[in-house]
């Protein structure tokens, strides 16, 4: 659970003249879009993906779902057949078995299809914290975790990311002018349209980084 809400951090906004101290703070999978945050302190604070998001909680009712559909299909057509409908003739119980087991079996492909085509990518892309358009101008982000947070349209300029974690991230149309990224980590990271003018990515790893 992060160590504080979005309510609290608007609050401390409109109640604090000087920049947020947020540091090493823990704001994983917090929604901070649009939010003023200039000059604030982020450093070694964790903006990543909570470690009990909604998609792992999907998951495992599903499976315990699956398993209990299962078992109970199995259960069900032994008691209601219990070889005593087709006592002795075991082919014709077999196929009974057969078509009593594929009906559970197509239900449960149609469950599966639609939390994997609906549900579960609605799930995974509530990732780390949402960033979109929020203002970090000059703010102090170094060491912080921001592993697949949302930072699309956010200003960043001036902002100190040096070795920060910014896998997977989405840095589309940001603003990063002037922004130091000195040795940080932007593995698989988006970045088109982003503004990188005077930026500082001296070490910065961009493996499999778009966009730049």
């Amino acid at each position: 659970m992060p160590d504080l809400t979005r309510a609290e951090i608007i609050k401390l906004i409109s109640i604090t003249k000087q920049p947020l101290d947020l540091s090493g703070v823990d704001l994983r999978g917090l929604d901070l879009s649009h939010l003023n945050l200039k000059g604030a302190k982020l450093s070694g604070a964790n903006l990543s993906v909570p470690k009990f998001s909604l998609s792992v909680i999907i998951v495992l009712i599903t499976l315990l779902f699956s398993i209990a559909s299962i078992g109970f299909s199995i259960y069900i057509y032994f008691d209601m057949f219990n070889f005593r409908v087709f006592k002795g003739h075991l082919f014709i119980n077999a196929i009974l078995f057969c078509l009593w087991f594929m009906f559970w079996f197509i239900m449960g492909a149609i469950g599966w299809w639609i939390i994997f085509s609906k549900i579960y990518p609605k799930a995974f892309a509530e990732r780390g914290a949402n960033l979109t358009g929020t203002n970090l101008a000059n703010a102090q982000l170094d060491n912080a975790n921001l592993s697949e947070t949302n930072l699309s349209e956010a200003n960043l300029s001036e902002a100190n990311l040096s070795e920060a974690n910014l896998t997977r991230a989405n840095l589309t149309r940001a603003n990063l002018t002037g922004a130091n990224l000195t040795r940080a980590n932007l593995k698989k990271a988006k970045l088109f349209s982003a503004e990188t003018t005077n930026a500082n990515f001296e070490g910065a790893d961009l493996t499999n980084s778009e966009g730049y």
